[in-house]
C-alpha cells in the first residue's frame, strides 16, 4: 500500500517533479518471479526477502548453476580454493592451479581460456597473484571504482496512522531518478517502505519512555520509508588495489579516497532529494541522513578496465585480458565507468555479451 500510494502521488505531481527538481519515479526491475513456473514457485508476499525467500522466487545464481549442472558438456567442481593460472611463453593462460579443501590436495587444470567471475576484488587477486608467480612482480591496479550510497529515512505524512500490511514484497519496489547538468552524473535513489523488519533499534532510538515509542512506532510504522541514494564513480590513479606479503602468502590492499567534488555533489543532490520527497508529501527527520562507509554499496569495478586501445592492465572491448591472451574478465573488473544504479542486470547482461562474443570467435 506504502509503495502504491507514493507511486499515485508521483502521477499528480509528475510535470512539476519532471520540470523543477529533473526527479522521477518508476517501478524496478526486480529479479523475482511472479507465477510458479520451472521448477520455482512465484512470490506470495511471505516478507521473507532479507532471509532468503523459501519459496525461490528471488533469482539467485545457485539457480543458474542447478540448470547448468543438468548439461553433460558442463562440469561443477565445488569445495576448491583457486590459488592462480599460469601462462606459456607466449603469455597465454595454459594451466589453473587449485587446493581440494577437503583433503588439502593440489590439482593442476589444464585450459584453453579462463574466464574470471570471483568479483572484481577475487578477480584482481588472482590475476595479481599468477603474475606475480609468472614474473617476479606483481603491479599495481589502478582506477578501483565504487558506488557512494546515502540512506535517506522519510516519514510520508498521508500514510501516518494507516494499518500495516505484514504481507509484502520486502525490497523496493520504486525507484527514482536526479537528472544533472553531465548525464553521467545520473543520481539514481532506491525507495524502500518498512515492511517486516527488526523493530527494537527503531524504537530504543525514539526519545521517550518504551510505552511512548512503542505507541509512536505503530502509528508511523505504515508511513516509514528509506530512500538508498547512489553516486557515479569514475576511475581515478589514487584508488587502487596491490598485493602485500602475508607470511607464505599475499594478501590483496586496497585504497579508496572518494573524489574531490564528493561533498558538493552530495549536498546538491541531497538538497533535490529532499525537496522532491516533500513535493510527495514526504517529511525528512533533520539530521538523519546517513552516508555509508567507504565500500559498503560492493559496486566495485573498473581495475582492469576496457579499452579500444591495446595497453598493459587493461581487456580488449570483449573483456579479453591484453596481457594474457585466452584470459577473459566477466564481472565488474572490466567497467570503465561506474553509473549510479545496481549493477547486477547490468553485470548479467555483459556476461551474457563476453559469452556470446567467445562462442562465435
Amino acid at each position: 500500500p506504502h509503495s502504491r500510494q507514493l507511486f499515485e502521488r508521483y502521477g499528480r505531481e509528475r510535470e512539476a517533479l519532471n520540470t523543477r527538481f529533473g526527479a522521477w519515479m518508476g517501478r524496478t526491475r526486480a529479479a523475482v518471479r511472479a507465477d510458479d513456473r520451472e521448477g520455482r514457485n512465484g512470490c506470495t508476499n511471505l516478507g521473507r526477502c532479507l532471509w532468503s525467500c523459501p519459496r525461490e522466487a528471488l533469482y539467485t545464481p545457485s539457480l543458474t548453476l542447478r540448470a547448468l549442472v543438468k548439461h553433460e558438456r558442463f562440469t561443477y567442481l565445488d569445495g576448491r580454493h583457486v590459488s592462480r593460472f599460469e601462462a606459456d611463453e607466449s603469455n597465454r593462460v595454459r594451466r589453473v592451479r587449485a587446493v581440494e579443501l577437503a583433503s588439502g590436495r593440489e590439482e593442476v587444470h589444464e585450459v584453453e581460456t579462463l574466464v574470471l567471475a570471483a568479483g572484481t576484488l577475487a578477480s584482481a587477486k588472482l590475476f595479481l597473484d599468477s603474475l606475480r608467480a609468472h614474473g617476479g612482480r606483481a603491479p599495481v591496479l589502478e582506477g578501483l571504482m565504487d558506488n557512494r550510497q546515502v540512506l535517506v529515512p522519510f516519514v510520508n505524512l498521508a500514510m501516518l496512522r494507516q494499518r500495516y500490511e505484514a504481507d509484502s514484497y520486502q525490497y523496493h519496489q520504486l525507484a527514482m531518478g536526479f537528472e544533472r547538468p553531465d548525464p553521467r552524473h545520473y543520481v539514481h535513489g532506491l525507495v524502500t517502505t518498512l515492511k517486516t523488519a527488526l523493530i527494537h533499534p527503531i524504537v530504543q532510538s525514539v526519545p521517550f519512555d518504551l510505552k511512548s515509542a512503542l505507541w509512536i512506532f505503530r502509528n508511523a510504522h505504515a508511513a516509514l520509508g528509506i530512500v538508498n541514494v547512489n553516486f557515479h564513480d569514475e576511475r581515478r590513479p589514487e584508488c587502487r588495489v596491490e598485493l602485500e606479503p602475508d607470511g607464505d602468502s599475499t594478501r590483496l590492499v586496497v585504497q579508496y579516497a572518494p573524489s574531490r567534488d564528493e561533498p558538493e555533489r552530495m549536498k546538491a543532490a541531497l538538497a533535490t532529494v529532499k525537496k522532491a520527497l516533500s513535493k510527495l508529501s514526504c517529511v525528512v527527520p533533520p539530521g538523519m541522513a546517513h552516508v555509508r562507509p567507504m565500500g559498503a554499496s560492493v559496486h566495485y569495478a573498473g581495475t582492469l578496465p576496457m579499452s579500444a586501445t591495446r595497453a598493459p592492465l587493461t581487456t580488449s572491448p570483449t573483456a579479453e585480458s591484453h596481457d594474457i591472451s585466452g584470459l577473459f574478465f566477466a564481472d565488474g573488473t572490466t567497467f570503465p565507468f561506474l553509473p549510479a544504479k545496481n549493477l547486477t542486470f547490468t553485470l548479467m547482461a555483459n556476461a551474457d555479451r563476453i559469452a556470446q562474443a567467445w562462442a562465435r570467435a
